[in-house]
């Protein structure tokens, strides 16, 4: 038992490093980032994030069960994925409401080109 609850361990300090790279890596360094832990067997999922841009808050919903059977390397690029779309989040949430002007679409775009342009360069 108490091997099993070492290797779960690990697995999160493991996880909470990669989200915390991916965080300084694409520049999210402004953002409040909460872990929640799951072990839901109805989800067929590794992370999930919700956000909410007004306050640069978000949550990364860790589905322990399945972060267990992959390897290293699946788990960080679920970390950056899961990260890049708190980048593209404000897209995502101008689309849904379809109420964005030209402008508010510019704006996006451009803070993102400067992000990606910032990150490409690091």
């Amino acid at each position: 038992m108490e091997e099993k609850t070492a290797k779960k361990n690990s697995l999160k300090k493991n996880i909470v490093l990669q989200i915390a790279e991916a965080q300084e890596r694409l520049l999210l360094q402004a953002w409040t980032i909460s872990v929640v832990w799951t072990r839901d067997d109805e989800d067929d999922f590794l992370m999930a994030v919700s956000c909410d841009q007004r306050y640069r808050e978000a949550e990364i919903t860790v589905n322990l069960k399945h972060c267990g059977m992959v390897n290293d390397r699946a788990i960080r690029v679920a970390c950056y994925h899961e990260m890049a779309h708190i980048l593209l989040w404000e897209f995502a949430a101008l689309a849904e409401y379809r109420f964005a002007s030209p402008e508010q679409l510019i704006n996006a775009e451009e803070q993102l080109a400067e992000i990606i342009a910032k990150i490409v360069l690091q």
